[in-house]
């Protein structure tokens, strides 16, 4: 029973959260938008980027085996691809990039803020810090982060599958087929933006079948063979050949290995998300109490009072998934950041949604903000970075010289001053270390007809393939004006001369 002193205590402290929030959504956003400023000068952002808008120049999205198409490695399903196509009318590239940067984030918090504006109960306190609490422990961790504010399929993955979760924690009881039959969509659609979402599905039908009982369950998955077979027909129909299309999807994710210190490699993982998963463990603790210490009710009925459950076993079933794609060759922290994300959610919903009192419930979500928010030091900087961004090196070069140069590391510049993609070398060497080296023909095809110089921004140490490695054994290093700073190789004797500017 809520006494008239803790009643006066929660309302002091909810007037202080009131005063407090602007301040700290501020520095959010700030922190924002120094991840975004500083996508322009990550080179994966631009060749994500170039994967999406080749498809509007006439490039099959998914070159095969052996095809002659330019490769830059299109591993992922369709639909994260097909996202940012639609940016495509953008033709200058460090515009092109931070329009896609800021889609990236819209696309990952919009579902945050909804699943916790639906969430119960429905007071403005609850929902505007439990948002901001999950907005912040998700810019605090490397992983979360690294979806949010760069060009991934992730956006399009992470969009699709929290609000097919989403529904099944804010719709109403029972669950209308409706909001079924949209989780059932979303969740496909989530495979369908990266293959390593695979669990999501599974996921949600378990928790159907713990909080809403057998019949449900069995509507949940008939509900997700349709999309499913849909999608697939379309896809298949879209994307031809399909060999090609299985190829790049299926056998190159396959076949790229794990790495040979696949624990140490986890352990970094664990130890770059440290900021948040030191304050997530005893979080969640506390809530799996209140999901345990219930005398009296049943199993489904718990589940029903304890929908913030959905998140935790999505999480779960990701984890394995999670640690097998961070631990290849080719694994990032971005597939550690999916489990990151739900963990996140389970625990500022569960806060939201859990019978604990309302002064600790407050406490609690705002520690979290104060844990996971930080100051912006580097916006200035990265503001400064914009211009002199390897992409926008390389669009100056290229227009002023069309196809003197190979940037084995920036198509996007390339394809966006005259149209043309070109060889992306990890991409090469991805396919190299699959077991699928490059043919002679197949190299010649992704790269200038008549280039002169190969042409290598900072910080990148070139090659990384061995059919780039087989060009540069016969060039020499020289100095380019224009590309000062740059790894710059010359062909021949001819190279050095600067031709004039068209």
């Amino acid at each position: 029973m809520t006494t008239p002193e803790s009643a006066d205590s929660v309302s002091r402290f909810d007037r202080i959260l009131r005063l407090a929030f602007p301040g700290f959504l501020f520095l959010l956003v700030l922190n924002l938008l120094d991840g975004i400023l500083r996508a322009p000068s990550w080179m994966w952002n631009e060749v994500r980027l170039a994967r999406s808008f080749s498809l509007t120049s006439g490039y099959a999205l998914y070159p095969g085996e052996h095809s002659t198409q330019p490769i830059i490695g299109t591993m992922h399903a369709p639909v994260g691809y097909l996202v940012y196509a639609g940016l495509a009318f953008l033709r200058e590239p460090l515009i092109a990039i931070v329009a896609a940067s800021m889609l990236s984030a819209a696309l990952c918090l919009t579902p945050l803020y909804w699943i916790h504006r639906r969430a119960e109960p429905l007071d403005s306190v609850s929902r505007r810090w439990g948002f901001l609490a999950c907005a912040s422990l998700v810019v605090a961790g490397p992983g979360t982060f690294y979806s949010v504010v760069n060009i991934h399929v992730d956006a399009a993955a992470t969009c699709t599958s929290v609000l097919a979760a989403g529904l099944l924690v804010t719709g109403r009881r029972p669950l209308p087929q409706g909001t079924l039959a949209c989780s059932a969509v979303l969740a496909v659609l989530s495979v369908f933006s990266k293959q390593t979402m695979a669990p999501v599905p599974i996921a949600l039908a378990l928790f159907v079948l713990f909080s809403e009982g057998r019949r449900q369950f069995i509507r949940y998955v008939l509900l997700l063979i349709v999309p499913t077979a849909v999608l697939t027909t379309a896809f298949l129909l879209a994307f031809r050949p399909v060999a090609d299309l299985v190829f790049n999807v299926w056998t190159m994710a396959l076949r790229l290995k794990s790495v040979s210190h696949a624990s140490a490699r986890l352990l970094e993982g664990l130890r770059a998300e440290r900021a948040t998963l030191t304050v997530l463990p005893p979080l969640l603790a506390i809530l799996l109490t209140t999901f345990l210490y219930d005398p009296g009710k049943t199993l489904r009925l718990r589940f029903q009072n304890n929908r913030w459950l959905v998140f935790l076993i999505v999480a779960m079933f990701q984890c394995p998934v999670a640690i097998r794609a961070w631990t290849t060759s080719a694994g990032d922290l971005n597939h550690l950041g999916a489990v990151n994300l739900f963990l996140i959610l389970a625990v500022t919903t569960g806060l939201m949604l859990a019978p604990i009192p309302r002064l600790i419930q407050r406490a609690l979500l705002s520690g979290a903000v104060v844990a996971g928010i930080s100051l912006p030091i580097y916006l200035s900087r990265s503001i400064r970075l914009l211009a002199s961004s390897p992409v926008e090196t390389a669009f100056l070069y290229e227009r002023r010289y069309p196809g003197r140069a190979y940037f084995p590391m920036d198509p996007l510049a390339v394809l966006l001053a005259r149209g043309r993609l070109t060889h992306f070398d990890f991409a090469l060497h991805d396919r190299e270390r699959a077991g699928f080296p490059i043919a002679p023909q197949q190299l010649s095809a992704g790269l200038p007809a008549r280039y002169q110089l190969i042409a290598y921004p900072p910080l990148y140490d070139p090659p990384q393939s061995r059919a780039i490695a087989s060009l540069l054994a016969s060039m020499h290093p020289v100095t380019e004006p224009g590309l000062e700073g740059w790894r710059v190789f010359a062909r021949g004797p001819a190279a050095l001369t600067q031709p004039s500017a068209k």
